[in-house]
């Protein structure tokens, strides 16, 4: 991973989610979005569940300001701005083990999780329909400046239901 440059997130990042055989949208998909630190901890947040269209809208102020919460509230684990961050940024397409995860996180971590709006809530997590899905790993770099808008097309590829 490259360390030169810095991050220039879009104002707007949309996401449409599609099913690669069909083309149709992928509603209630729960991915994660990281960004990589110069200094201390990656950041690591959960955007809203795909909606009903398969869009996800990830806001350039919404990831600012989760940055600057969750550096505020754990002082001594995170340390870059958003700026400071490398401009390389992976979303992925979270697997059945990971929501699980996420859902015993956000159950433990409810009051503060909440609070900082970074993750999704349980209820959220359980609506997902990760598990009909392969996981994906996808790879932005983000270093343009001023990018007012930038949309995406994602393709997941159905699990195959053993008979």
């Amino acid at each position: 991973m490259s360390s030169e440059g810095d991050l220039r997130f879009p104002k707007k990042l949309v996401l449409g989610l599609v099913e690669e055989t069909t083309g149709l949208p992928v509603p209630n998909i729960a991915m994660t979005l990281t960004l990589h630190a110069r200094r201390k901890n990656d950041y690591h947040f959960a955007p809203s569940l795909s909606d009903s269209t398969g869009t996800i809208t990830i806001e350039r102020e919404w990831v600012k300001t989760s940055i600057e919460e969750v550096r505020d509230f754990y002082l001594m684990d995170y340390q870059s701005t958003m700026e400071d961050c490398l401009p390389q940024v992976h979303l992925d397409v979270m697997t059945s083990e990971e929501i699980t995860r996420a859902i015993d996180a956000a159950r433990l971590y409810k009051d503060v999780k909440e609070r900082l709006g970074v993750m999704l809530t349980v209820s959220d997590l359980q609506k997902a329909s990760n598990n009909a899905y392969e996981s994906k790993e996808i790879r932005l770099s983000f270093e343009e400046p001023d990018v007012e808008f930038l949309e995406l097309s994602i393709s997941l590829l159905s699990r195959r239901v053993s008979d």
